[in-house]
């Protein structure tokens, strides 16, 4: 997988990060289904963290997912909005987004990520 940096490492109170465009083609499945096709993901890297994959919003069958509570936040990035699958919440907390984040985190306002935990798989193609 290449990467073009798209942002610069910046300091933030607790951790640094970095964000940067992925060039493969990032397919998203849960329940045997796809919920988001994108070639516009990004990478974003905070400190010891395993790099989280963001979906922008319009490439996400938002149609799969209600809006939810989110649980406590790891980062400082901003406000988080979380979704779960399913209108009973089946599965809590699968991806959640910035409406409003820090200015170093700015590159996934309107991005979507999803929890390795609930999905099937994250693929990356060829670009």
């Amino acid at each position: 997988m290449k990467n073009t940096t798209m942002t610069s490492l910046v300091a933030g109170p607790i951790r640094a990060i970095s964000i940067e465009k992925n060039a493969a083609r990032v397919v998203v499945y849960m329940d045997g289904r796809v919920i988001a096709d994108t070639g516009s993901a990004l990478m974003l890297h905070e400190g010891w963290l395993p790099p989280v994959v963001y979906v922008p919003r319009e490439d996400v069958d938002m149609s799969l997912l209600t809006q939810d509570v989110c649980g406590p936040s790891l980062t400082d990035m901003g406000s988080r909005i979380c979704y779960s699958v399913g209108r009973s919440g089946v599965a809590a907390n699968v991806a959640w987004t910035y409406d409003e984040t820090s200015e170093a985190a700015a590159a996934i306002r309107e991005h979507i990520a999803f929890d390795l935990n609930h999905i099937d798989a994250i693929e990356e193609h060829p670009g």
